[in-house]
């Protein structure tokens, strides 16, 4: 009778605890440099100061489903990115040299663009080298199986990505890896992997895209606080040729729900 007990205990456990992680979704934590899980590059991140995140005006939150929220950012808000006027943040080119010598990677890259294979280099010279300012959601895709797998990702303040002319993140340069606007989670976000000290949900943000095509980013310079005004294009001797300093960019980190 004991035994029968118990093995009914074990079982209502056991259905609890699962139904626990059922009712859950994760969400990986990214830390700047870390490469992460099954990359479809070597790191092609430059090296540069870490921007920290500096307190603004709260945007309305974007939905993220299973009743939660983060805060949503226009992708041509000024000091929504930062920089420097003398290190470009990714080495795009060879990136792209890297997919075109491995065509199984470059195929399955570009389809998470929507893309060919033979668009990447005319695509990736639309995107610009910039540092996140704040903790920033996004949908990362690692490189298993041949194919592009995606996953929910929280990329840290400090990360290097490439963003397109509506200033959306594209590339995380620490891996080459392609990324694209988050999924809302149907479920409660269950945040895994390596946890910075500043990592707060509250504080994530989602990039949404600028209302039209920008022409140029305001940065804010990492290591000055002033503003940079940098033509869109991941030719970085073309862009530090036409850029020019435009005074202090506060930036800002909202607030919001998880």
């Amino acid at each position: 009778m004991i035994g029968v007990v118990s093995l009914i205990v074990s079982g209502v456990l056991f259905f609890q605890t699962r139904q626990g992680q059922e009712q859950e979704e994760e969400i990986l934590l990214q830390p700047a440099a870390e490469v992460g899980p099954d990359p479809f590059t070597s790191s092609v991140a430059a090296g540069s100061s870490t921007p920290t995140a500096t307190g603004g005006a709260q945007p309305p939150p974007a939905d993220t489903g299973g009743g939660t929220a983060v805060a949503s950012r226009r992708g041509g808000e000024p000091g929504l990115f930062g920089g420097t006027r003398k290190v470009s943040q990714c080495d795009s080119r060879r990136m792209v040299d890297f997919l075109a010598q491995n065509p199984t990677k470059g195929q399955a890259w570009a389809g998470t663009q929507g893309i060919t294979s033979a668009d990447i280099p005319r695509y990736v010279v639309t995107l610009t080298p910039v540092l996140l300012v704040t903790d920033t959601r996004v949908t990362n895709h690692s490189f298993r199986e041949a194919r592009a797998v995606p996953y929910q990702a929280v990329l840290q303040t400090g990360t290097a990505v490439l963003v397109d002319r509506y200033g959306v993140p594209r590339v995380r340069c620490a891996c080459g890896n392609p990324l694209i606007q988050m999924t809302p989670v149907k479920k409660k976000p269950a945040y895994t992997g390596q946890r910075w000290p500043t990592f707060q949900p509250v504080t994530l943000v989602v990039v949404v895209p600028a209302a039209q095509p920008l022409q140029a980013l305001v940065l804010r310079d990492v290591n000055t606080g002033r503003g940079i005004v940098r033509p869109v294009t991941s030719d970085y001797e073309l862009a530090v040729r036409f850029e020019r300093t435009d005074g202090t960019c506060t930036g800002g980190r909202p607030g919001g729900s998880p």
